[in-house]
C-alpha cells in the first residue's frame, strides 16, 4: 500500500489538524514576499521536516488580474 503524506505524518505524531496546519503556515508567511516577485502568481514552498526525512511542498497559484482598463 502506497503511503501519502498523511500516513507519514500519522507516524510522526501529526493529528490531519496539526499537519494541515504546518503547510498551511506557509500562506501567511511567505505568500506576499513571493507574490510581489512573480506578479502573475505566487509559488508556495514548504518544507515538513519529520525524524529521517524532509517533505517538501511546492504549490504554484495563478493569480488573474481581473481589473479592466477604461
Amino acid at each position: 500500500m502506497k503511503k501519502d503524506l498523511f500516513d507519514l505524518a500519522k507516524e510522526n505524531g501529526y493529528t490531519d489538524e496539526e499537519f494541515v496546519n504546518e503547510i498551511a503556515q506557509c500562506y501567511g508567511t511567505h505568500t506576499s514576499l513571493i507574490m510581489d516577485k512573480m506578479g502573475s502568481g505566487i509559488t508556495i514552498e514548504h518544507n515538513v521536516e519529520f525524524e529521517d526525512h524532509t517533505i517538501n511542498i511546492q504549490c504554484r497559484k495563478i493569480i488573474k488580474d481581473t481589473r479592466t482598463l477604461n
